[in-house]
């Protein structure tokens, strides 16, 4: 984001450039703020009252502004606004603030709270991103950096926002996995890629129509369905670079895949593991509660509250240490069994 051209938000980034010369504004502005109040009430004492509101209402104004700087500075830094906290510490915390926030390089690489200012687009990127429906498709004004950054590929942008966000969390590792594809799959110059990014994080704030959105990329793409798997593929590894894939992000991701008219063999690979791992897991924790792997629910409640009572520590605090400790291990496979089945069996 533009350090100048944001107002008092605090999301993005601002280098320490953009930092001074807003503080610099900041306190500018203010100072010559009191000094036509303080002339104005001076010549004209009814109007000291009303001069006094403008004062503190202004000043609401400059702390605002300087929390937002100070904020999206420490963004630049990658780390979270909180630090502003010990930093209000009198002196030390101050001569901190000073050290860290005014005189720290920025990392010079996108982190999760966007990408380097000095690489942010110009007016024209910036205002047809503000004019977005969250859908990708009014964001054009491109010219001026490359031809490639259509509008199919900004809705490809904002289908991959809509499944890093799809678990109501966006990684470091899935914002790398994004910059990843960029260069590697679409060959993107760095001052391309840094465009699509700030476009991807600008993404992960609107809400985006996922089924209308994938439909118009694959109209617009229909003739090329390598590049409709490669898409696909994209998908999926970013769905599971944290891990196992959420239920959210499966979901999106079959939606494409019945959208495109195609499927990923890499996605339909971890699918049939997946099932054959729950298959595995379900058949053992069913042993662990003596039921059958496909016992309804209330069963498994019977089974497990059983096998509680008959493990809990009340019923063998007579027995001896070792067994003791037996009973424990148990309960614990008890616990992790119904667990299972709490959360894969409705």
């Amino acid at each position: 984001m533009s350090g100048s051209n944001d107002g008092f938000t605090f999301t993005g980034r601002i280098n320490r450039k953009t930092y001074w010369q807003g503080l610099g504004g900041l306190f500018g502005s203010y100072f010559i703020c009191l000094m036509i109040c303080a002339a104005l009430a001076e010549g004209f004492p009814a109007l000291e009252p009303l001069m006094s509101v403008i004062l503190f209402l202004f000043s609401i104004g400059i702390v605002t502004g300087f929390f937002s700087i100070s904020v999206r500075r420490l963004h630049d830094l990658g780390k979270s606004g909180w630090w502003l906290l010990p930093m209000m510490i009198p002196w030390v915390g101050w001569l901190g603030y000073f050290i860290v926030v005014g005189c720290y390089p920025g990392e010079d690489k996108v982190n999760k709270f966007g990408a380097p200012s000095h690489q942010n687009s110009p007016p024209e990127t910036a205002h047809a991103a503000s004019h977005s429906t969250g859908s990708g498709r009014d964001i054009r004004r491109y010219e001026h950096l490359t031809q490639k950054l259509t509008d199919d590929f900004v809705d490809l942008i904002a289908l991959l926002a809509a499944i890093a966000k799809s678990d109501g969390n966006v990684s470091d590792e899935e914002t790398n996995a994004v910059d990843g594809f960029f260069e590697h799959a679409v060959g993107m110059p760095d001052e391309f890629r840094i465009e699509a990014l700030k476009i991807f994080h600008y993404m992960l704030t609107q809400e985006i129509d996922f089924a209308v959105t994938a439909r118009r990329f694959y109209e617009a793409t229909r003739s090329n369905p390598e590049q409709l798997v490669d898409t696909l593929k994209a998908f999926f590894i970013l769905s599971v670079i944290n891990g196992e894939m959420s239920a959210e992000a499966e979901l999106l991701i079959g939606e494409a895949a019945s959208i495109f008219h195609i499927s990923s063999p890499d996605y339909e690979e971890y699918k049939t593991h997946r099932e054959t791992h729950k298959k595995r897991d379900s058949e053992h924790y069913a042993r662990v509660l003596g039921v059958a792997p496909d016992a309804p629910i209330e069963d498994i409640r019977r089974a497990y509250r059983r096998l509680a009572t008959d493990y809990h520590p009340d019923k063998v605090a007579s027995v001896s240490e070792g067994l003791r400790e037996l009973a424990q291990v148990e309960m614990q496979k008890i616990n992790e069994a119904y667990d299972y089945f709490k959360k894969n069996r409705k």
